[in-house]
């Protein structure tokens, strides 16, 4: 699902909403609001993600989090986007919810981390993935 949320999608398809009045056949100008959608869960994805110290140009957000890392703002206006979304639907759906829970748990133990003395974090360590992988290990040792 990451993928269809990446960053080349988002751009594509915004530049293609506002220069499609004078195509034809031309997409709904409203398209290029799903262009934004699609940068902000990339941006989401990538903040939660970081597995490199210095960043590369154009992901700031997939690398370290740092006292002054660009995390802290995204993070901030990313509850503020998180929690005016509404599912049209009656149906709970977590996800938003969940995300919200995420940012908050990450600013926490980043903020915690930073003031112990750690000059940065990678996020990508936090993960179910490398979590796994470790507890796997531990269980071959036993």
């Amino acid at each position: 699902a990451a993928q269809v949320f990446s960053q080349r999608v988002g751009a594509i398809m915004k530049r293609i909403a506002v220069m499609s009045n004078n195509c034809t056949p031309s997409i709904d100008r409203e398209a290029a609001d799903t262009g934004q959608l699609c940068l902000f869960v990339d941006n989401l994805f990538d903040s939660a993600n970081g597995n490199v110290i210095k960043p590369t140009p154009g992901k700031d957000l997939r690398s370290a989090v740092t006292l002054t890392s660009p995390h802290w703002v995204f993070w901030s206006k990313a509850l503020d986007v998180l929690r005016s979304m509404k599912y049209e639907t009656t149906k709970k759906i977590p996800s938003i919810a969940n995300w919200i829970t995420t940012i908050q748990g990450l600013q926490l133990i980043c903020k915690r981390l930073l003031k112990a003395g750690f000059k940065y974090i990678l996020l990508r360590n936090f993960n179910q993935d490398p979590i796994e992988i470790f507890l796997d290990q531990l269980e071959v040792t036993d």
